[in-house]
């Protein structure tokens, strides 16, 4: 054996010199050489799903496993295209049902509807209840989705059923339900309420100029024309010409007496109907304009924390610096885009590592380049048909998982159902005080 490791050739020819432990690399530590915990791959991809969605970050890197699996199980495509809508289908469905004696139906599908509303808020305060970001956007309609069903649960176990000719006073708060399942439509209630103080403006300014032109009409015309003879029908004559639906029959018989009366309306018309109003088309382009820039100011630093945090979530330490490695960030695509193979995430990989074929990344090579991995979208130069484009899209996979679970979620649905009628009917039941005739109907059927 070679004389090494600080030995004398005497020494090595007399005793064996002992076997040198291998150890990591200087500036790396070992706990950097052992594979992530899968549960932190899944969060970097929630964080990279925020970013694709452009939702606010509702998780952090040092969240438990129990909070991502309920973030990726209220993300997933079965619970966003199935249970949500099915939740909302069933209130509002109950709604349009036709009043009848029995009600039993239309209590059922409303329970069934706030319990799956229900576990769809848990799901969400269990995880963005630490998230500011996510309680200042989506925090208000949860709540008062929240109240909803409670309001709506007790109105429904006190009255039992509807009475013909009423409705249920919580069904005021339904629309809650929808702007709590649909973000996107909360920017459009905004930018309505920002833009109403404007409008307001103006509508004041146009009502105030029709009452001045009504005076006028009404002392120039009182006398030869009844639509003028008082304030009144003046104010509504005018009014009614500001919107030219009685333009031209109010005033051209004034127009037949003299051809001058004319001038009064003319002017009328064009401060109105061709300035007043097209100013409300200006304040309101102008407020939306306002709020389109805002909101895209206010996506793109959410886009940037989403990358960031999910950076965060699999970095590791690499000579003082953070740095994510290939195998990690594969993994990550591999979770948000599963209906991808091996060749495409590999694909992808090249996109992001670059021309040099970097397999470290620092935090802004990976800002800068993983916006473009995740627009990307990979296809095949042959056979691009729609078959083949519906696959990509990831649809059959969807289907393929929808068919995979409805064995084990219908029989559940299904007997929480009929355990809901079967709660309604004993409640109406011992509500009418019926207790001996239910007993005994129930006994001639057994």
């Amino acid at each position: 054996m070679p004389a090494s490791y600080g030995a004398t050739a005497s020494e090595a020819g007399s005793a064996p010199a002992p076997r040198r432990v291998q150890r990591a690399p200087t500036g790396i530590p070992p706990s950097n050489t052992h594979p992530l915990p899968p549960y932190l791959h899944s969060l970097s991809s929630c964080f990279l799903h925020d970013f694709e969605h452009v939702l606010p970050t509702t998780l952090t890197p040092e969240s438990p496993p129990s909070l991502v699996r309920m973030y990726v199980l209220r993300h997933s495509p079965l619970w966003k295209h199935a249970v949500q809508p099915l939740s909302a289908v069933l209130l509002f469905l109950s709604s349009f049902m036709e009043d009848s004696s029995d009600d039993r139906w239309t209590i059922s599908l409303s329970v069934l509807g706030c319990l799956l509303l229900s576990a769809d808020l848990a799901l969400w305060a269990s995880y963005s209840s630490k998230s500011a970001s996510a309680v200042a956007h989506t925090g208000f309609w949860a709540h008062v989705s929240a109240l909803f069903i409670v309001s709506h649960l007790l109105e429904i176990f006190m009255y039992r059923h509807r009475v013909e000719d009423s409705i249920l006073v919580s069904s005021s708060l339904k629309p809650a339900v929808l702007f709590y399942l649909l973000p996107s439509s909360e920017s459009s209630l905004v930018s309505f309420l920002r833009v109403l103080p404007s409008v307001t403006k103006i509508n004041l300014y146009l009502l105030g100029l029709i009452f001045l032109f009504s005076c006028g009409a009404n002392q120039l015309f009182g006398g030869i024309d009844e639509h003028f003879g008082t304030l009144f029908h003046s104010f509504l004559t005018m009014f009614a010409l500001s919107t030219s639906v009685n333009n031209p029959s109010c005033w051209i018989r004034l127009y037949n007496s003299s051809k001058w009366n004319a001038l009064f309306f003319v002017c009328f018309l064009l401060l109105t109907y061709f300035f007043i109003q097209k100013i409300y088309i200006a304040v309101i382009l102008e407020q939306y304009n306002k709020m389109a820039a805002e909101r895209l100011e206010l996506h793109r630093a959410q886009r940037q924390e989403s990358l960031a945090l999910s950076f965060a979530a699999i970095a590791r330490d690499k000579g003082g610096r953070k740095k994510v490695q290939k195998n990690d960030v594969v993994q990550v695509l591999k979770n948000v885009r599963p209906h991808y193979g091996e060749s495409k995430i590999e694909a992808l990989w090249q996109e992001l590592a670059g021309r040099r074929g970097d397999r470290l990344l620092g935090l802004e090579t990976y800002k800068e380049r993983m916006p473009g991995v995740i627009a990307k979208s990979i296809h095949r130069r042959r056979n691009r048909g729609m078959l083949v484009r519906l696959m990509e899209s990831g649809i059959f996979d969807f289907l393929k998982l929808t068919l995979r679970t409805l064995p084990g979620i219908v029989p559940p649905l299904v007997l929480l159902f009929s355990v809901v009628h079967e709660c309604v009917y004993v409640g109406e039941v011992l509500w009418k005080g019926r207790v001996g005739d239910w007993l005994e109907g129930r006994g001639g059927e057994g």
